[in-house]
């Protein structure tokens, strides 16, 4: 669990960079990093409210040092950071280099910490969809290009526009996340046109990368016609990787009018749906790269226990598992890790998350879990 520290009065310098994010008593974003606060006023205001940083990052400033990775800590803070640049993109020229910004830190994450990463995408409560959405989408998209051996550059316009991709329908995903109703015919027609609005709204914004924006246009199309809105086939290869992606993180996502699928089966549904010969080959790179039992997946073992995916191995059958119920079916007081491809310790069923009634303690078992 992160701890806080509570900001005085004194330490909000008007005219000066934020030197931390700032949040309130319940944790939600208030200002980021490196915002210039230029008015008493507003300075008061988050006096009231309450001012209150990372405790580590605020150690780690008054010492001198870098902060400790935590990939939950950046996860948080791009989603929040994503969720206020959309929700009013600013149309001043700054909005590439703000989200050039965010994409930099979700490729920290998919390259130092992709399991971690893999096991949020399903566990991790989803409060801003719209926002985490974007996140994982954007995560995972990077971990497809890093195999497929893309340069700095293309990866960059990827992120970005896994991030972008949906900001032509930003107010209406939120609203579509909670609502039980079926879409009414206003609804159908923002989703239709939301890649031509997106896409329009980066031109406005003074977005100059033509992958970036060609890709936010395209991610919906389909090589044999039946996409849209243009109904065009030859998309651009970000784009259909970026389909892939989006679909296997919206297929785990829990929504009011459907479950979430569960991860093997959705990576099934991928690997099926886009091939080599649907014009799309995507698919199969995003199974390998998952593997069958992604990280976040509950499961049960030959010998009876119940554990969660931690680690991805060479072997996609096989990941490491750490338990979390014994063969006796008691809770696990510190959970032990499982080499699956050891007799007696494979993989026996897939336990979908809405009927495990088991809490896995997400940020305890992958805290700070990052590649060397």
């Amino acid at each position: 669990m992160r701890e806080f520290h509570k900001l005085e009065p004194g330490q909000i310098v008007l005219g000066a960079s934020l030197r931390w994010d700032i949040f309130d008593t319940a944790g939600n974003l208030l200002l980021r990093k490196g915002y210039v606060v230029g008015e008493a006023d507003q300075a008061d205001e988050l006096v009231e409210r309450g001012m209150y940083v990372d405790a580590a990052e605020y150690l780690a400033s008054l010492e001198g040092r870098e902060p400790p990775y935590d990939p939950f800590h950046i996860i948080a803070s791009v989603t929040a950071n994503i969720s206020f640049l959309l929700a009013d993109p600013p149309r001043d020229g700054s909005l590439q280099g703000e989200i050039e910004k965010q994409a930099e830190r979700v490729a920290w994450v998919a390259e130092h910490s992709p399991d971690t990463a893999l096991a949020a995408m399903q566990l991790a409560e989803q409060r801003n969809y719209p926002a985490t959405h974007a996140f994982y989408t954007a995560v995972m998209a990077d971990m497809l290009a890093q195999r497929i051996g893309w340069d700095d550059d293309r990866r960059i316009s990827t992120l970005c526009a896994a991030l972008t991709m949906n900001m032509g329908m930003h107010s209406l995903q939120q609203t579509l996340f909670k609502q039980r109703s079926p879409l009414n015919s206003e609804q159908l027609a923002t989703i239709d046109k939301h890649p031509t609005q997106g896409a329009r709204l980066l031109i406005e914004c003074g977005i100059n990368d033509d992958e970036w924006v060609r890709a936010v246009l395209e991610h919906h199309e389909r090589p044999d016609g039946s996409g849209y809105p243009r109904k065009i086939r030859n998309t651009s290869e970000i784009a259909r990787l970026l389909q892939v992606c989006d679909n296997y993180t919206a297929m785990l996502s829990d929504r009011t009018y459907r479950a979430r699928v569960v991860a093997n089966e959705a990576i099934k549904q991928i690997f099926t749906t886009f091939t080599e010969a649907s014009g799309n080959p995507f698919g199969s790179l995003l199974a390998h790269t998952t593997g069958l039992f992604p990280p976040g997946t509950l499961v049960k073992l030959a010998n009876g226990e119940l554990g969660v995916v931690f680690l991805r191995s060479a072997q996609p059958k096989c990941p490491q598992v750490a338990t979390l119920v014994d063969t006796k079916g008691l809770r696990c007081a510190k959970p032990q890790l499982r080499q699956t491809s050891e007799e007696g310790l494979g993989i026996v069923a897939v336990i979908p998350q809405e009927k495990s009634m088991i809490a896995v303690p997400l940020e305890k078992i992958w805290h700070h879990k990052a590649k060397d």
